[in-house]
Order: C-alpha cells, then structure tokens, then sequence
C-alpha cells in the first residue's frame, strides 16, 4: 500500500510541473498536403519574394493579399524563423473538416510574439489555397496558441487524477485481500501447553 502511493505522489511531482507549469509551446506537426503550401509560402514571404506568394493566393484574396505584402514581409524578415504552433481544421457538426485548415506560424523575440496566421480551403479535387493570411506582433502569444495549451495542461490533470484513483483503488484491493487471507488462513504452529510434572520426595 505504501509502495503505490509512492509511485502516485512521484507521478504526481513529475508530470504535473513538467507538464503542467511549462511555459514553452510544442511545435505542431503539419499534414504533408497543408506543409507543400505553407512552408514554401512562409520561406518567399521571408525572402519578400511576392511573385511566389501570389502562386499560392486564392484570386478572391488576391488584392488584399498585394496590399499588405511589402508590410508584412518586412515584418516576417526581420524576425526569427516562425515555426507552425498550430494545425486547427475547421469543426463541423460531423467533425473537423479538413478541406479549411487553419495554420499558426510564431516565434518569440524578447517579450513580444510575432506570428503569421494562415487560412486554407482546398476546393474539391484540388490542392490547398491560401484563402487568408496576416502578421501580428503582440506583448502574448496567440489566443489559440494559448487555449491549446490550457487543453493540453487540462488533459494531464485529467490523466494524473484517473491514475490517482486506479492506483488507489488497487492499493484498496491488494490491502483488502492480504487482510482477508490474514483472516481465513489458520495457524499452522502448533500450540505448545506447558507440561505439568510431579516431584515425589
């Protein structure tokens, strides 16, 4: 029974600061249909090559997308390399819907975050289009970016306290059925009675 509580209060110490308290952001891992479009997108938008990004541009945003390059792409330059913290497809009432992703590339420099946030569709038949995209440079990381994270500490909570409870349990288990065999079991000494003896003088 004290072994097993052991082992809770030692998961409990590792995985809930490590897990939990920890104040980095994974990297998210991109399908290789979404990645062929926004890696080499992210690179020209770094390298200001505009001519690039416009391949990759759905025509309705287009216009929109030419007006906030030069802007934006300085922006992008003059930051460390973003990586993708973010892969979100769009929800639908049957599940998530891959054909309109959502992509979150960010860095942090000092105190600040930048991050270019990346909206997708593929039509049906076709390859992935960028239907959005924009550069922000906030004091915190992005919203979704945060959320994400505060699912994911909720989740090894969750995961600490359903192993609490079945650890409990079996320590409940082995204690009640050592004791019940303490029970039942008979003492296989036999029982030693003093002898009575007898002096005659």
């Amino acid at each position: 029974m004290t072994r097993i509580f052991l082992a809770l209060a030692f998961a409990a110490s590792f995985f809930g600061p490590a897990s939990c308290g920890r104040h980095t952001f994974e990297q998210a891992s991109l399908p290789s249909d979404v990645a062929k479009v926004t890696t080499p997108f992210m690179a020209a938008l770094r390298q200001g090559d505009r001519s690039t990004v416009d391949r990759y541009i759905s025509g309705n945003f287009a216009d929109d997308s030419a007006l906030q390059f030069d802007r934006m792409s300085q922006q992008i330059s003059a930051s460390p390399v973003l990586v993708p913290r973010v892969f979100s497809p769009e929800t639908q009432l049957l599940g998530p819907n891959m054909n309109e992703v959502r992509v979150i590339y960010a860095a942090q420099v000092k105190e600040e975050w930048v991050s270019t946030e990346i909206k997708l569709f593929k039509p049906k038949g076709g390859t992935y289009k960028v239907g959005y995209w924009t550069v922000k440079k906030e004091s915190k990381p992005p919203a979704l970016l945060v959320h994400i994270r505060e699912m994911q500490r909720f989740v090894n909570w969750l995961l600490i306290a359903i192993a609490s409870i079945a650890l409990f349990g079996l320590g409940l288990i082995i204690w009640a059925v050592k004791r019940r065999i303490d029970i039942i079991t008979p003492d296989l000494e036999p029982e030693s009675r003093p002898i009575a003896t007898t002096v005659r003088d």
